[in-house]
Order: structure tokens, then C-alpha cells, then sequence
């Protein structure tokens, strides 16, 4: 698949997560992604509260004519999830990838490994992540170097770890990122990391738990 970046030599993202049906934060974060001008949002897991998504929270982004992109996070029940991805015409990006005209790819994996939903193992987490990266290596469109991985679980062996005492951390994520290294990583899910930023040898982690980034591939 391609975007319509509006002849920009590169696609700009806005990735956010954690919304936990904060409306106001989402008319906050549409609002800067339309002033931005941003290709993209990219809603990465937790849009709602124990498998509860409220009515109109994708709407301030569907009325400033925004893309959206979505991944399940442990919050959001799957049936739930797949209602609002055809109710709003969402872009479900959950083991998927998408090639923007740049050649950047954004690459996406949602869920977790703590409960209650979309609960995903450290050999899952891995195999998809592999096969994800493999299938890009093999795309001539595409270059991971100029690439963004978007997951809703923090990896281990990051700042997000030693912050974070409630939620588990993926080691699988890291091994993925060590690697394979893309551009970015952009991940959620441990609050207490939000807006956080380190670099792990060629990739640039960023923490978007309630925290809006925008990124340029």
C-alpha cells in the first residue's frame, strides 16, 4: 500500500497511545495533527478502558480529515476493536506494515503481555516481529533504515522498564530493534514513561503513552 504524502520527500506521523477514552486529549492531539499537517495518526493500543471505547472518540480526527491508523492494546476487546476500525474506516495496522512514497515503512504490532485482551506471548511477540522485518528486507520499496516500528508494549532493557512496576516489558521487542534497527520505535502502555525518549544504538526510542509525537520517515 502507498500514502498520498502531499509531495513531501518524507511522510509525517503523529503517534499517540494510551488514550483510555480521554476525548479531550483526542480533540487536543486532532487538532495539532491538523495544524501539523501530519500524513498520519497512528492510535497505538488502550483507546479505551477495560474493553470499553466510548462513542466519538475517533471523531475529532475523522472531522479534521485525518488518516488513522489503530493497533489493539491490552485495554481493547477485539470484537469492540474491529467495529470501530469498519465504523470509522480506520487503517488496522496490528501485524501489519505500510509503505509510505518515501520508502519509509510503518510497521505495527499491538497487544501485550498482561491482560485482559490481545495478550500476546514473548515467542509471539517475536515471530511476528521477524516476519514483519523479513518482509520488508525483501520489499525494494522499502527501507528500514527509514523506518518506524509502533507496538503498544514498551520494550525491556529501556528506561521504560525500570519506570514502570505494574506492566511487563518485552524482551522480544528489543531483540527486534537490536536487530533490525529502524529509524523509531514508538511504544505505550507503561504510563508511568510517557514522553520519554533514549537511543538504542541506531534507533530512537520514544515513549507516547499520553504523549503525542510526530515523526518524520
Amino acid at each position: 500500500m502507498k500514502t498520498n504524502s502531499k509531495k513531501r520527500d518524507y511522510a509525517k506521523i503523529l503517534a499517540l497511545g494510551d488514550l483510555h477514552n480521554d476525548i479531550n486529549l483526542a480533540k487536543i492531539v486532532a487538532e495539532k495533527a491538523k495544524k501539523e499537517n501530519v500524513d498520519f495518526v497512528v492510535l497505538n493500543g488502550d483507546l479505551g478502558t477495560f474493553g470499553r471505547t466510548i462513542a466519538g472518540l475517533i471523531t475529532p480526527f475523522k472531522q479534521a480529515g485525518i488518516k488513522v491508523m489503530v493497533l489493539p492494546g491490552n485495554h481493547d476487546e477485539p470484537t469492540l476493536f474491529e467495529e470501530l476500525v469498519k465504523k470509522y474506516d480506520l487503517i488496522d495496522l496490528h501485524n501489519k506494515y505500510y509503505i509510505t512514497e518515501s520508502g519509509g515503512a510503518i510497521i505495527g504490532l499491538g497487544g501485550s503481555m498482561n491482560g485482559p485482551f490481545n495478550i500476546m506471548s514473548e515467542s509471539e511477540i517475536k515471530q511476528n516481529l521477524e516476519t514483519l522485518f523479513r518482509k520488508i528486507s525483501n520489499n525494494v520499496k522499502a527501507k528500514i533504515e527509514n523506518s518506524i516500528l509502533i507496538t503498544h508494549n514498551h520494550p525491556a532493557n529501556s528506561l521504560a522498564e525500570k519506570l514502570s512496576h505494574i506492566v511487563n516489558a518485552s524482551q522480544s521487542i528489543h531483540e527486534a530493534i537490536t536487530k533490525f534497527s529502524p529509524k523509531y520505535l514508538a511504544f505505550a502502555h507503561a504510563h508511568e514513561s510517557r514522553g520519554l525518549e533514549e537511543q538504542l544504538n541506531k534507533t530512537k526510542i520514544v515513549s507516547v503513552s499520553r504523549s503525542p509525537r510526530i515523526f518524520r520517515i
